[in-house]
């Protein structure tokens, strides 16, 4: 019976490895400690996420890797709830490089960068956390709770901009951001 679940589980891991996509998911309770850190980076742009936990806490996560780098938080506790968040990414728009009239050279131009971070303690409440990096960068933040959250934005290049704000007490906080792409 066990020599079944190995050899599935083996043609399950073959064939997750031969498809292109990556996907990973975690979902913890805990009435403890709890701490969990992800990443990720391709040519176009970084996703980190950190969120430690004490007393009852629920956190969710799930990581995507196709085109671009996705990622979602959820963290819900009645304890101490410390949580940060980073997304960059590259703006970039197709450069023609001439070498003869028959033969062009297409290469790609970086024009811009683009970032967003997000950092907090709660004394309890929930968080959520969404980022998308890559050509165009997207984020979300979704807070209900007390404590000090530190949310900020910036954009270089050609046009820049840039954004923080600091909150602290009880809040209900909702903050949403794009650059680059089609919305």
């Amino acid at each position: 019976m066990k020599k079944g679940y190995i050899i599935a589980g083996m043609a399950f891991l073959l064939i997750a490895g031969v498809s292109a996509a990556g996907y990973h998911a975690t979902t913890i309770s805990s009435d403890g400690f709890m701490m969990l850190k992800s990443s990720g980076s391709d040519e176009n742009g970084i996703v980190v996420s950190r969120v430690m936990t004490v007393d009852d806490a629920r956190i969710s996560r799930t990581t995507e890797e196709d085109q671009d780098i996705e990622e979602d938080l959820s963290v819900s506790g009645t304890g101490p709830v410390i949580f940060d968040g980073f997304v960059s990414g590259n703006t970039r728009i197709p450069d023609k490089i001439s070498r003869c009239s028959f033969l062009d050279d297409q290469n790609e131009k970086i024009i811009g960068e683009a970032s967003g971070v997000v950092s907090g303690i709660l004394q309890n409440g929930d968080v959520e956390i969404s980022r998308t990096g890559g050509e165009s960068i997207s984020g979300m933040t979704a807070v209900n709770g007390s404590g000090m959250v530190y949310l900020g934005s910036q954009v270089t290049g050609k046009r820049s901009k840039a954004g923080r704000s600091f909150v602290t007490g009880n809040m209900t906080l909702i903050d949403l951001f794009r650059y680059g792409g089609k919305i």
